[in-house]
């Protein structure tokens, strides 16, 4: 064989390798589907954010209330059954304070339930409390008077 020619083998080889030419099936050509829809925002969009926390402090046992008594960093008294929270906690500590409670609406005295935490910059606080109905407990950093004892206080301290 000469360079450049082709025998039969190679002819067979190189017409296998020929662009492929469209087949019709059933009288059907193939077209391209249309485009999906296209996603798009609202044009005014709402949104709602909760409202900045504020602690509502009926959870903490107070020397007005009823019972008041401390011993050093524990405090108890009893205050009102119903109210803005008849159950409720509320923690503040270090970075973080949090508060969840059910109760009644100041104002329309319809019942209401909230939780909520947040995060500040880190100060020198530990205290707590909670309340069920009637009964208030809560936790602090010991500040005079140290000890108190149905609203009477027994020692003063420092």
């Amino acid at each position: 064989a000469f360079v450049g020619s082709r025998s039969e083998t190679d002819s067979a080889f190189f017409d296998d390798m020929a662009a492929p030419v469209p087949q019709v099936m059933d009288q059907k050509v193939d077209t391209e589907i249309a485009a999906p829809a296209q996603v798009s925002m609202m044009e005014d969009p709402q949104h709602g954010a909760y409202s900045r926390y504020e602690s509502l402090g009926q959870a903490h046992p107070a020397s007005g209330d009823s019972m008041f008594s401390k011993l050093f960093c524990v405090t108890a008294s009893i205050g009102d059954v119903a109210g803005e929270v008849m159950v409720g906690e509320e923690t503040k500590f270090c970075c973080i304070q949090s508060q969840v409670f059910c109760g009644f609406d100041g104002g329309s005295k319809c019942p209401q339930a909230n939780g909520g935490c947040f995060m500040f910059k880190p100060e020198l606080v530990c205290e707590g409390s909670a309340k069920l109905f009637c009964i208030k407990v809560g936790f602090l950093l010991p500040k005079a008077p140290l000890i108190v004892c149905c609203q009477k206080e027994v020692y003063g301290g420092y």
